[in-house]
């Protein structure tokens, strides 16, 4: 076996490589033909956003954070946020990890009640070491709503009720 490790491939790349035709071995085997392959490495993706599509109960102050494969160019547009509803884009800030494979939405405003967003990585976007992301990710989230009680036990004008205290069902998590 005979291995290469390199110190450096380049994302987004085509490589070629080949093995001449009589290379020997140790058990005085000969290579009787050049034998060659190629492959590409990597290209620049998202992994990951969060909050992940279709979470639900998403805080008024909802940061999104896209995680990527490899280290990217920083772009302050890296992350749209629209209302699923209006289309209204949600003006914010955009920060970026030291290592620069997270990008970090802030919102500039709080997010209306029990709204679906809309977070959007652009395709386009560049890596650090070259290559672009080459399809468009999203992932939607809907903000929890106002608090409201929608069931009780014992229920409202009960007349057996147990012993065992009073139960409030809320219509979201508190």
């Amino acid at each position: 076996i005979y291995r290469f490790i390199p110190s450096d491939l380049r994302p987004t790349t085509a490589y070629r490589l080949k093995v001449g035709k009589g290379l020997s071995s140790a058990a005085d085997g000969v290579l009787k033909d050049e034998f060659g392959w190629a492959f590409t490495t990597i290209s620049p993706a998202v992994d990951a956003i969060a909050p992940g599509d279709n979470t639900q109960f998403a805080a008024p102050d909802q940061k999104v954070v896209v995680t990527f494969n490899q280290p990217m160019e920083r772009s302050s547009s890296a992350v749209n946020v629209r209302n699923h509803e209006s289309g209204a884009r949600v003006p914010g800030t955009i920060s970026w990890s030291d290592d620069g494979r997270a990008a970090t939405f802030t919102p500039a405003v709080r997010l209306g009640v029990d709204q679906v967003y809309i977070a959007t990585v652009a395709k386009g976007l560049k890596g650090a070491r070259g290559g672009e992301t080459t399809v468009e990710r999203s992932s939607s989230f809907r903000t929890v709503g106002t608090p409201r009680v929608i069931r009780t036990e014992p229920r409202s004008g009960a007349t057996d009720a147990g012993r065992f205290g009073v139960n409030l069902m809320f219509a979201h998590p508190m």
